[in-house]
């Protein structure tokens, strides 16, 4: 069966915005590895991680019945510049010039590929 292709801004913007909620999961995630396990802390920071996934999922089965696959996935790689950005500016951990090297190599190869669609 053959898809409809419909990259529309709209579409793009809903799969950046999922990304970047897919990203703060990570964040969650950092937080509870602070915590004692099983502390309360630690369970309320794994509860964020679960809710957080779950948005994500459902933002992500909603954009695959408007767009192809091969194109949603893509943006997958937009995880890794939410990465960095959460790295530096919440945890203030350093950026290297390899970090923003291949961020730029990943998003010129989703560029690439987006184009050619």
């Amino acid at each position: 069966m053959k898809q409809n292709v419909n990259l529309s801004i709209g579409n793009v913007l809903i799969l950046c915005v999922s990304i970047a909620i897919y990203s703060t999961s990570g964040i969650f995630s950092k937080l509870a590895s602070g915590y004692d396990f099983l502390s309360m802390s630690y369970i309320v920071c794994l509860g964020g991680v679960i809710c957080v996934l779950g948005v994500y999922a459902v933002l992500w089965q909603m954009m695959l019945k408007k767009v192809p696959l091969n194109q949603a996935y893509l943006f997958r790689s937009l995880g890794l510049v939410y990465g960095l950005c959460i790295a530096h500016f919440l945890f203030h951990e350093n950026i290297t010039i390899q970090n923003i090297t291949g961020c730029c190599l990943v998003l010129t190869g989703m560029l690439v590929l987006l184009s050619k669609e």
